[in-house]
């Protein structure tokens, strides 16, 4: 049996200068093209050798180098709900409001200055009419740029959003939509020509982002959420259907930022939810230490979908020991398949351009220690390294 996988969820850090011109874009500001389409390739050629350099001191010696299953860093977009470039449809931007007064509170007590940033630029634009899908051309170009920077035996993972994390972040015109079941639906049908560009790109892998299916509970819907995940779930396999569910997976965690997290949704709730994705893959956050034992879930619901387990947590600097992702698989073992357990930091290490998890430094040595980590689990489990 194969070794242990490793992937990343999707987004990592920009460069200062590159930050300035996607909020130039998310601002309706003029860009000038040539400027960006340099800042835009040199970032995705630095982004990709991080993660295809990766690697500790006994996967080096091994030639077990990488990450290998690899994204363009969303580098290309200021977060991974951005869709203004690619999509007809959106109005004025507005501030995000988030509906649960007593979670912000607590992330003031956790960093202020990061609270009135979020304050500030947290800001999307209103759907005012029906989403309209025109970044083919885009979505496409920015796919082979990626696949053309990948050494030989990676893969390229890329990440578009979820109908329900988009009516999540995007408020809509209420004269369009009755209630954001319908507003998902409506969405859903523009999302879905964009799925069908990036599988339309052979070996490439389709990552539906999905948090608002978990933080949505604690930042938007509280308990109507668990009423209405199975209209997610009919919404967004409606938008998959017929599509390759083999190369089409969902991530969902609990929202990318240092905070209790103790009105989180317990795992086990949206475990049904997750069992009904008509997909090949789950991305889980189980790395940080609110949901670390979520893994023993998958005793009670068993699946066939390849599981990649967080095993980095991304929302603190401190780097995690190789022997300790090495623990954390060789537990999530007992639980899942060997042959679809895969090794995933929680989320991004870029979630948004102007709010990123971690230092480019530090994100680089979590890479190092999730590449040796996983390295070292496989060796342990006789795994074969060919």
């Amino acid at each position: 049996m194969k070794r242990i996988l490793t992937t990343v969820v999707g987004s990592w850090p920009r460069s200062p200068d590159l930050v300035k011109l996607l909020m130039g874009f998310q601002k309706g500001e003029y860009v000038e093209p040539s400027c960006f389409e340099e800042a835009f390739r040199n970032a995705i050629k630095w982004a990709i050798g991080e993660q295809v350099e990766a690697c500790g001191s006994e996967s080096c010696r091994a030639g077990v180098v990488g990450i290998d299953i690899v994204s363009d860093g969303e580098q290309g977009r200021f977060g991974y709900v951005d869709m203004l470039r690619k999509y007809t449809g959106f109005g004025k931007l507005l501030p995000q409001q988030f509906k649960l007064d007593s979670h912000k509170e607590l992330m003031l007590v956790m960093d202020p200055e990061d609270v009135k940033r979020l304050a500030k630029k947290f800001q999307f634009s209103r759907i005012i009419r029906e989403l309209e899908y025109t970044g083919e051309g885009l979505t496409l170009r920015e796919i082979r740029e990626a696949k053309n920077m990948l050494p030989k035996g990676k893969k390229l993972v890329y990440t578009v959003p979820s109908p329900a994390t988009v009516i999540f972040f995007h408020p809509y015109d209420k004269n369009m939509y009755r209630d954001d079941i319908e507003a998902m639906a409506g969405v859903s049908k523009a999302l879905r020509r964009e799925y069908e560009t990036v599988l339309s790109v052979e070996n490439t892998i389709l990552q539906i982002d999905d948090p608002a299916s978990a933080m949505g509970y604690h930042l938007k819907w509280g308990g109507k959420l668990l009423e209405r995940l199975p209209e997610h779930a009919r919404i967004l396999n409606e938008a998959i259907r017929g599509l390759p569910k083999e190369r089409i997976r969902v991530h969902v965690c609990y929202g990318n930022y240092a905070a209790p997290h103790m009105d989180d949704i317990p795992f086990n709730k949206i475990m049904p939810y997750l069992s009904d994705l008509k997909v090949g893959g789950l991305v889980v956050e189980m790395a940080n230490p609110r949901h670390q034992a979520d893994i023993e879930f998958f005793r009670e619901h068993p699946t066939d979908k390849t599981i990649a387990v967080g095993v980095v947590d991304v929302k603190t600097p401190i780097i995690e020991h190789p022997k300790v992702v090495k623990k954390r698989l060789l537990e999530a073992a007992k639980y899942i398949p060997l042959g679809k357990l895969q090794a995933s930091p929680d989320c991004g290490f870029g979630t948004f351009a102007f709010f990123p998890s971690l230092h480019p430094k530090i994100a680089r040595w979590k890479l190092d220690s999730l590449v040796e980590g996983a390295y070292l689990a496989s060796k342990e489990l006789e795994l074969d390294f060919y």
